[in-house]
Order: C-alpha cells, then structure tokens, then sequence
C-alpha cells in the first residue's frame, strides 16, 4: 500500500509486483528476526511471559490495521474479475507449508515455530492474485480491510494457547479436550473479533456512501440554481442595458446638435 507511489513510473504492472512483493517480505524477514531476538530478549533477562508479548503485538497490529483502514478510501474500486481455482488451491498449499515448517521447527524453538506459523503465505497469494485480477486500486484498497481482518488469526492464536491446554487437563481427555478448545476458540474469535470488524468496515463504507450522495446531490441542487437563476440575469442585464441607452440617448443627442 505504501511502496507503489515510490516505484518508478516506468515499471510496468509485473514488474512493480514483484518489486513490491520483493520489498514487503523482506521487511516481514527482518521485523521477525528482530522480533525473535527481542522475544528471547525479553524472556530470558526480564522473565517476561509470552502473553503479554502477545498482547501488546496484538494491540499494534489493531493501532496499524486501523490507521491502514483510515488512510484508504472506503469507496475503494470493486473487483469485477473472478479469481481462478488455481488461486485458491496456491492458498491452501502455501499456508500448510506455512504449518508444517511450524510444526517441524517447534522441536527447535517455539518463537521460531510461531514466526514460521504465521508467515503471510496466504496474505501474499491474496495479494498478488488480486493484483493481476483486478489491478493496483483494487489491491491498496483492500490492505486496511485486510489487516483488521487478520487479527482473527492472532486472537485465534492467544485464545486457542490459553483455552485448549485448560480443556485438556480439565477433561483428562486430550482428543476431546483439543477438539472442543478449537471449537470454542474459533467461536470466540468469530463473535468478538470477525463480527466487529466487519460491522465496522460496513459501517464506515456506508457512512463514506451517504457522504457522496448528499454530496452529489447538493452539486446537482447548485447546478439547478446557476441554470433557473441564467434567465433572471439575462432580464436583469437588458433592463441595466436599457436604462444606460435611456440615459445617454439626450447627452449624445445634444452633442450633436
């Protein structure tokens, strides 16, 4: 959403992707070594706890999701090209990569498991296959709504950590224990994340909506007005014309004589 307006002009459609796609996950690369080191960091020397680590990222990612949101217009350009299986199956199969590098990396650390989890497999797919459906507009608009609406896989991530190892141990049933902890997350997470993003990105989106109607309406109400007044002044114009020739018809009269 940034970076298109410092490309260069020359770059075509593809070729500014790929530099925006370059740029973007080497940024996400560096963010979580940092991240990694300032989570050991924080662990080891402060004995701070992952939670409220957890939280506080979480309460940025709200603060940027929001600003993103509120730099972009809310009457951002639809799509109007279907997107392609093909699409929806590089999704699929970039996330579970995402997942298994995760697993497989939990044995080592589970900072890194987590950084290797939540990889934007999906979120770059989405991204690039909008682009080349629908364009740039499409695209940069749709980075604010996007960002609110990954917030769901975060609070997943801190509910399902919480609930799930309580069910467990409270049931003395690890299948049915995993199970329902993942049913209840995912419900809390749909009623106290999903539901008032979407309410409020409807909300601004129609809000932004009753603002260009009012205000075409108001254009078209001051067009009507410059239009029926035209006449008026027309009159009020020929009556001045009039009185003028009224006045110097005798002075122009007697000069001649």
């Amino acid at each position: 959403k940034v970076l298109p307006p410092y490309l260069p002009a020359r770059l075509s459609l593809r070729q500014k992707l790929v530099s925006v796609v370059a740029i973007s996950l080497s940024a996400w690369c560096v963010l979580a070594l940092a991240s990694f080191f300032v989570i050991q960091l924080l662990s080891s020397k402060a004995g701070v706890s992952i939670i409220p680590i957890g939280c506080t990222c979480f309460v940025a990612q709200i603060v940027l999701g929001l600003v993103a949101v509120c730099l972009s217009q809310p009457h951002a350009p639809k799509g109007t090209n279907k997107v392609g299986w093909a699409t929806y199956v590089a999704r699929g199969v970039f996330a579970g990569v995402a997942v298994l590098t995760g697993v497989a990396l939990s044995s080592l650390s589970g900072v890194i498991a987590g950084l290797a989890t939540a990889f934007p497999a999906i979120m770059v797919t989405t991204m690039v296959s909008v682009w080349l459906a629908q364009g740039e507009a499409v695209t940069t608009g749709a980075v604010g709504p996007m960002m609110l609406g990954s917030l769901a896989v975060a609070g997943y991530a801190m509910v399902s950590s919480l609930l799930v190892p309580t069910l467990v141990i409270a049931l003395e049933a690890p299948v049915l224990g995993i199970a329902l902890g993942v049913f209840v997350s995912y419900l809390i997470v749909i009623v106290l994340i999903s539901l008032p993003v979407a309410f409020f990105l409807r909300r601004r989106q129609l809000r932004s909506q009753r603002s260009a109607a009012d205000q075409s309406v108001s254009e078209t109400a001051l067009l009507d007005d410059q239009e029926a007044a035209s006449p008026d002044d027309e009159e009020k114009s020929a009556e001045m014309l009039e009185l003028q020739t009224e006045t110097t018809g005798p002075a122009s009269k007697s000069g001649d004589r």
